[in-house]
Protein backbone atom coordinates (compact mmCIF):
# COMPACT_ATOMS: atom_id res chain seq x y z
CA UNK A 1 0.00 0.00 0.00
CA UNK A 2 1.35 3.52 -1.24
CA UNK A 3 2.10 5.78 1.84
CA UNK A 4 1.05 9.47 1.46
CA UNK A 5 3.96 11.70 2.11
CA UNK A 6 2.71 14.20 4.59
CA UNK A 7 5.48 16.97 4.12
CA UNK A 8 3.89 17.50 0.60
CA UNK A 9 0.79 18.75 2.01
CA UNK A 10 1.56 22.70 2.62
CA UNK A 11 -1.83 24.37 2.61
CA UNK A 12 -3.37 26.64 5.97
CA UNK A 13 -6.99 26.46 4.54
CA UNK A 14 -7.93 22.98 3.05
CA UNK A 15 -6.59 19.85 3.93
CA UNK A 16 -5.10 17.65 1.36
CA UNK A 17 -4.04 14.66 2.42
CA UNK A 18 -8.25 14.18 3.76
CA UNK A 19 -9.18 15.86 0.52
CA UNK A 20 -7.00 13.09 -2.16
CA UNK A 21 -7.91 10.20 0.13
CA UNK A 22 -11.40 10.87 1.15
CA UNK A 23 -12.38 13.85 -1.66
CA UNK A 24 -13.09 16.99 -0.66
CA UNK A 25 -17.23 16.58 0.31
CA UNK A 26 -16.41 14.04 2.69
CA UNK A 27 -13.27 16.32 3.85
CA UNK A 28 -15.34 19.37 4.51
CA UNK A 29 -19.38 17.66 5.07
CA UNK A 30 -19.28 18.97 8.84
CA UNK A 31 -18.24 22.26 8.49
CA UNK A 32 -20.77 22.75 5.32
CA UNK A 33 -23.73 21.66 7.65
CA UNK A 34 -22.52 23.85 10.24
CA UNK A 35 -22.68 26.99 8.02
CA UNK A 36 -26.08 25.26 6.63
CA UNK A 37 -27.41 25.17 10.26
CA UNK A 38 -25.86 28.94 11.19
CA UNK A 39 -27.33 30.23 8.16
CA UNK A 40 -30.73 28.72 8.63
CA UNK A 41 -31.64 30.16 11.71
CA UNK A 42 -31.09 33.17 11.07
CA UNK A 43 -33.55 32.84 7.81
CA UNK A 44 -36.03 30.92 9.90
CA UNK A 45 -35.96 34.09 12.11
CA UNK A 46 -35.88 36.75 9.11
CA UNK A 47 -38.59 35.19 7.30
CA UNK A 48 -42.10 34.43 7.35
CA UNK A 49 -44.01 31.15 6.22
CA UNK A 50 -45.32 33.73 3.46
CA UNK A 51 -44.00 36.31 1.96
CA UNK A 52 -41.42 38.39 3.13
CA UNK A 53 -41.21 41.01 5.86
CA UNK A 54 -41.44 44.09 4.29
CA UNK A 55 -40.67 46.72 7.41
CA UNK A 56 -37.33 47.07 9.20
CA UNK A 57 -36.83 47.19 13.07
CA UNK A 58 -37.10 51.39 13.43
CA UNK A 59 -38.64 51.69 16.70
CA UNK A 60 -36.28 52.52 19.94
CA UNK A 61 -37.96 49.62 21.91
CA UNK A 62 -37.22 46.66 19.31
CA UNK A 63 -33.35 47.94 19.23
CA UNK A 64 -32.79 47.77 22.78
CA UNK A 65 -35.62 45.93 24.42
CA UNK A 66 -36.96 45.91 27.83
CA UNK A 67 -34.85 42.93 28.81
CA UNK A 68 -37.15 41.47 31.71
CA UNK A 69 -39.04 38.05 31.67
CA UNK A 70 -42.16 39.81 30.97
CA UNK A 71 -41.09 40.82 28.00
CA UNK A 72 -39.34 37.49 27.00
CA UNK A 73 -42.26 35.90 27.59
CA UNK A 74 -44.55 37.72 25.40
CA UNK A 75 -43.44 37.22 22.23
CA UNK A 76 -46.79 37.39 20.54
CA UNK A 77 -47.09 41.02 21.13
CA UNK A 78 -44.33 41.78 18.60
CA UNK A 79 -47.25 41.49 15.93
CA UNK A 80 -46.85 45.27 15.12
CA UNK A 81 -43.56 44.54 13.83
CA UNK A 82 -43.63 41.54 12.83
CA UNK A 83 -46.44 42.32 10.33
CA UNK A 84 -49.02 39.77 11.75
CA UNK A 85 -47.79 36.74 9.87
CA UNK A 86 -47.43 33.39 11.24
CA UNK A 87 -43.19 32.82 11.29
CA UNK A 88 -41.20 29.57 11.66
CA UNK A 89 -39.72 31.27 14.54
CA UNK A 90 -40.34 34.40 16.09
CA UNK A 91 -37.70 36.49 18.68
CA UNK A 92 -34.10 35.77 18.73
CA UNK A 93 -31.34 33.54 20.16
CA UNK A 94 -32.43 34.96 23.82
CA UNK A 95 -36.02 33.63 23.89
CA UNK A 96 -38.95 32.26 21.01
CA UNK A 97 -41.40 30.55 19.82
CA UNK A 98 -41.95 27.85 16.62
CA UNK A 99 -44.76 28.52 14.90
CA UNK A 100 -45.63 31.05 17.63
CA UNK A 101 -46.32 27.64 19.87
CA UNK A 102 -43.33 25.99 21.19
CA UNK A 103 -41.15 28.32 23.44
CA UNK A 104 -37.67 27.80 23.35
CA UNK A 105 -35.51 29.84 26.09
CA UNK A 106 -31.65 30.04 26.79
CA UNK A 107 -30.46 28.82 30.18
CA UNK A 108 -28.24 31.42 30.83
CA UNK A 109 -30.81 34.21 30.22
CA UNK A 110 -33.31 31.97 32.70
CA UNK A 111 -30.43 31.96 35.33
CA UNK A 112 -29.72 35.90 35.04
CA UNK A 113 -32.87 36.29 35.19
CA UNK A 114 -33.77 34.47 38.01
CA UNK A 115 -31.04 35.88 40.29
CA UNK A 116 -32.61 39.44 39.06
CA UNK A 117 -35.80 38.24 40.56
CA UNK A 118 -37.58 37.85 37.57
CA UNK A 119 -40.16 35.29 37.48
CA UNK A 120 -40.95 33.39 34.29
CA UNK A 121 -44.46 31.93 33.21
CA UNK A 122 -44.95 28.49 32.77
CA UNK A 123 -44.66 28.19 29.25
CA UNK A 124 -41.00 30.23 29.33
CA UNK A 125 -39.63 27.65 31.83
CA UNK A 126 -40.93 25.03 29.51
CA UNK A 127 -39.07 26.57 27.07
CA UNK A 128 -35.74 26.66 29.40
CA UNK A 129 -36.65 22.84 29.94
CA UNK A 130 -36.69 21.95 26.17
CA UNK A 131 -33.25 23.35 25.65
CA UNK A 132 -31.71 21.88 28.61
CA UNK A 133 -33.57 18.44 27.22
CA UNK A 134 -31.71 18.73 24.47
CA UNK A 135 -28.26 19.62 25.56
CA UNK A 136 -28.67 16.37 27.73
CA UNK A 137 -28.56 14.68 24.15
CA UNK A 138 -25.54 17.27 22.02
CA UNK A 139 -23.68 18.69 24.94
CA UNK A 140 -20.32 19.76 24.93
CA UNK A 141 -20.51 23.14 23.45
CA UNK A 142 -22.73 21.97 20.27
CA UNK A 143 -24.65 25.74 20.67
CA UNK A 144 -20.81 27.48 19.59
CA UNK A 145 -20.36 25.20 16.53
CA UNK A 146 -24.09 24.90 15.13
CA UNK A 147 -25.97 27.86 16.06
CA UNK A 148 -23.90 31.13 17.38
CA UNK A 149 -23.50 33.35 14.59
CA UNK A 150 -20.27 34.50 15.69
CA UNK A 151 -18.75 31.02 15.41
CA UNK A 152 -18.80 32.15 11.74
CA UNK A 153 -16.69 35.15 12.57
CA UNK A 154 -13.89 33.43 14.96
CA UNK A 155 -13.52 30.70 12.07
CA UNK A 156 -13.15 32.88 9.32
CA UNK A 157 -9.95 35.05 11.71
CA UNK A 158 -8.69 31.82 12.33
CA UNK A 159 -8.31 31.10 8.68
CA UNK A 160 -6.94 34.62 8.18
CA UNK A 161 -4.15 33.70 11.42
CA UNK A 162 -3.21 30.49 9.38
CA UNK A 163 -2.82 32.43 6.13
CA UNK A 164 -0.79 34.82 7.45
CA UNK A 165 1.29 32.11 9.78
CA UNK A 166 0.46 34.11 12.75
CA UNK A 167 1.86 32.04 16.05
CA UNK A 168 1.42 34.46 18.66
CA UNK A 169 -1.09 33.91 21.71
CA UNK A 170 -1.74 35.74 24.93
CA UNK A 171 -1.00 34.84 28.42
CA UNK A 172 -4.96 34.25 29.26
CA UNK A 173 -6.14 31.16 31.21
CA UNK A 174 -9.30 29.41 30.07
CA UNK A 175 -11.08 30.17 32.83
CA UNK A 176 -11.52 33.82 32.27
CA UNK A 177 -14.71 32.54 30.53
CA UNK A 178 -15.81 31.31 33.50
CA UNK A 179 -14.74 34.52 35.70
CA UNK A 180 -17.04 36.71 33.26
CA UNK A 181 -19.87 34.12 33.22
CA UNK A 182 -20.07 34.78 37.20
CA UNK A 183 -19.24 38.65 37.29
CA UNK A 184 -22.56 38.95 34.87
CA UNK A 185 -24.49 36.44 37.38
CA UNK A 186 -23.66 38.73 40.14
CA UNK A 187 -23.79 42.16 38.55
CA UNK A 188 -27.25 40.71 37.55
CA UNK A 189 -28.43 39.78 41.27
CA UNK A 190 -26.73 43.70 41.95
CA UNK A 191 -28.97 45.57 39.29
CA UNK A 192 -31.78 43.42 38.54
CA UNK A 193 -30.71 43.18 34.79
CA UNK A 194 -30.08 40.43 32.74
CA UNK A 195 -26.64 41.56 32.59
CA UNK A 196 -25.00 40.13 30.07
CA UNK A 197 -27.68 40.43 27.45
CA UNK A 198 -27.04 44.26 27.61
CA UNK A 199 -23.48 43.82 25.75
CA UNK A 200 -23.84 40.13 24.40
CA UNK A 201 -22.49 40.12 20.76
CA UNK A 202 -24.43 37.26 19.95
CA UNK A 203 -27.95 38.48 20.88
CA UNK A 204 -26.98 42.03 18.83
CA UNK A 205 -25.14 40.65 15.75
CA UNK A 206 -28.36 38.31 15.88
CA UNK A 207 -30.80 41.14 15.87
CA UNK A 208 -29.08 43.03 13.43
CA UNK A 209 -28.88 39.90 10.93
CA UNK A 210 -32.69 39.25 10.93
CA UNK A 211 -33.84 43.10 12.22
CA UNK A 212 -31.82 44.84 9.73
CA UNK A 213 -29.92 48.65 10.07
CA UNK A 214 -26.41 46.47 9.73
CA UNK A 215 -23.70 49.53 10.04
CA UNK A 216 -20.58 49.65 10.67
CA UNK A 217 -21.21 51.98 13.54
CA UNK A 218 -23.76 49.93 15.39
CA UNK A 219 -22.65 48.34 18.46
CA UNK A 220 -22.80 45.22 18.06
CA UNK A 221 -21.27 45.22 14.84
CA UNK A 222 -18.35 47.36 16.13
CA UNK A 223 -17.89 44.51 19.31
CA UNK A 224 -18.44 41.52 16.17
CA UNK A 225 -15.33 43.64 14.66
CA UNK A 226 -13.23 43.38 17.35
CA UNK A 227 -13.74 40.13 18.22
CA UNK A 228 -12.66 39.65 14.76
CA UNK A 229 -9.43 41.22 14.54
CA UNK A 230 -8.40 40.10 18.36
CA UNK A 231 -8.86 36.23 17.21
CA UNK A 232 -6.35 37.38 14.78
CA UNK A 233 -3.89 39.30 16.22
CA UNK A 234 -4.40 38.26 19.97
CA UNK A 235 -4.81 34.64 20.08
CA UNK A 236 -6.20 31.72 18.54
CA UNK A 237 -9.61 31.33 19.81
CA UNK A 238 -8.81 34.22 21.94
CA UNK A 239 -13.19 35.15 22.44
CA UNK A 240 -14.50 31.69 22.01
CA UNK A 241 -11.97 29.63 24.06
CA UNK A 242 -11.12 32.33 26.27
CA UNK A 243 -13.66 35.11 26.91
CA UNK A 244 -17.48 34.42 26.28
CA UNK A 245 -19.05 33.65 29.38
CA UNK A 246 -22.11 32.29 26.71
CA UNK A 247 -19.52 28.95 25.61
CA UNK A 248 -18.56 28.89 29.11
CA UNK A 249 -22.02 27.95 30.21
CA UNK A 250 -22.69 25.57 27.72
CA UNK A 251 -20.29 23.70 28.90
CA UNK A 252 -21.46 23.52 32.46
CA UNK A 253 -24.56 22.61 31.08
CA UNK A 254 -23.03 19.96 28.94
CA UNK A 255 -20.86 17.78 30.78
CA UNK A 256 -22.93 14.82 30.93
CA UNK A 257 -24.47 14.24 27.56
CA UNK A 258 -25.04 11.32 25.13
CA UNK A 259 -23.27 12.67 22.25
CA UNK A 260 -19.58 12.34 21.86
CA UNK A 261 -16.93 12.55 19.39
CA UNK A 262 -14.89 9.28 19.57
CA UNK A 263 -12.11 7.54 18.20
CA UNK A 264 -13.05 4.23 17.14
CA UNK A 265 -10.00 3.79 14.76
CA UNK A 266 -7.65 5.27 16.66
CA UNK A 267 -5.04 2.56 15.38
CA UNK A 268 -5.01 3.85 12.65
CA UNK A 269 -3.69 7.23 13.56
CA UNK A 270 -0.23 8.28 12.03
CA UNK A 271 -0.06 11.70 14.08
CA UNK A 272 -0.18 13.99 10.85
CA UNK A 273 -1.92 16.22 13.86
CA UNK A 274 -3.92 17.58 11.79
CA UNK A 275 -6.99 16.87 13.73
CA UNK A 276 -4.76 19.15 16.51
CA UNK A 277 -4.37 21.89 13.82
CA UNK A 278 -8.01 22.24 13.26
CA UNK A 279 -9.51 21.71 16.80
CA UNK A 280 -10.85 25.25 18.46
CA UNK A 281 -10.65 23.66 21.44
CA UNK A 282 -7.28 21.40 20.67
CA UNK A 283 -6.43 20.91 24.43
CA UNK A 284 -9.74 18.42 24.64
CA UNK A 285 -7.70 15.99 21.83
CA UNK A 286 -4.34 15.83 23.93
CA UNK A 287 -5.29 12.63 26.08
CA UNK A 288 -6.35 11.03 22.68
CA UNK A 289 -3.00 11.51 20.81
CA UNK A 290 -1.03 11.03 23.63
CA UNK A 291 -1.84 7.74 24.62
CA UNK A 292 -2.72 6.16 21.85
CA UNK A 293 -0.53 3.03 22.11
CA UNK A 294 -2.28 2.61 25.65
CA UNK A 295 -5.68 2.72 24.23
CA UNK A 296 -4.64 0.17 21.31
CA UNK A 297 -2.89 -2.37 23.84
CA UNK A 298 -5.94 -1.98 26.26
CA UNK A 299 -8.69 -2.33 23.18
CA UNK A 300 -9.99 0.74 24.71
CA UNK A 301 -12.43 3.34 22.14
CA UNK A 302 -11.23 6.81 23.37
CA UNK A 303 -13.90 9.37 23.86
CA UNK A 304 -13.38 13.07 23.95
CA UNK A 305 -14.31 13.50 27.92
CA UNK A 306 -13.87 17.55 27.75
CA UNK A 307 -17.25 19.22 27.91
CA UNK A 308 -15.34 22.50 26.08
CA UNK A 309 -15.31 19.78 22.89
CA UNK A 310 -17.59 22.18 20.18
CA UNK A 311 -18.44 18.73 18.60
CA UNK A 312 -18.04 20.59 15.35
CA UNK A 313 -16.79 17.75 13.68
CA UNK A 314 -13.48 19.31 11.84
CA UNK A 315 -11.08 16.47 13.64
CA UNK A 316 -13.49 13.91 11.46
CA UNK A 317 -13.40 15.93 8.56
CA UNK A 318 -9.70 16.73 8.45
CA UNK A 319 -8.30 12.85 9.29
CA UNK A 320 -7.37 11.33 6.44
CA UNK A 321 -7.14 8.17 8.31
CA UNK A 322 -10.83 8.34 9.38
CA UNK A 323 -10.16 7.66 13.13
CA UNK A 324 -12.57 10.30 14.35
CA UNK A 325 -16.50 10.06 14.25
CA UNK A 326 -19.98 10.96 16.20
CA UNK A 327 -20.59 8.28 18.51
CA UNK A 328 -23.15 7.56 21.24
CA UNK A 329 -21.19 6.66 24.12
CA UNK A 330 -22.43 3.45 25.94
CA UNK A 331 -19.50 0.83 26.08
CA UNK A 332 -16.59 2.83 26.96
CA UNK A 333 -15.84 6.49 29.61
CA UNK A 334 -15.42 9.46 27.76
CA UNK A 335 -11.48 10.45 28.49
CA UNK A 336 -10.15 13.29 29.99
CA UNK A 337 -6.89 12.43 32.30
CA UNK A 338 -3.74 11.86 30.84
CA UNK A 339 -3.32 8.46 32.25
CA UNK A 340 -6.27 6.60 31.23
CA UNK A 341 -7.56 4.03 33.30
CA UNK A 342 -7.07 0.14 31.84
CA UNK A 343 -10.44 -1.43 30.31
CA UNK A 344 -12.57 -3.14 32.82
CA UNK A 345 -13.68 -6.42 31.26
Amino acid sequence: MNQVNPKKYNSTLYFEEAVEKKGWWQSHRFLILRRLCQITIILLFALPISGVNSVLVSNQEEASPDLTAIFLDNLKNEDDVRNDQLWIMKGTLANSEILSTVPMGDPFVFVQSLVAGNLYTLSGILGVGLVVLLYMIVGGRTYCSFVCPINIVTDAAAWVRRQLKITNQLSLSKRARFYILGIAILVSMIFQVIAWELINPITGIFRELVFGGFTITNIAVSLTLVIFIADIIGAANLWCGHLCPVGAFYSLLGKKTVLYISAPKISACDDCMDCYKVCPESHVLKPLIQNKKIYIEESIIPSVGFSDCTRCGRCIDVCPERVFSYDISTQHSPIKQSKPKAKVS
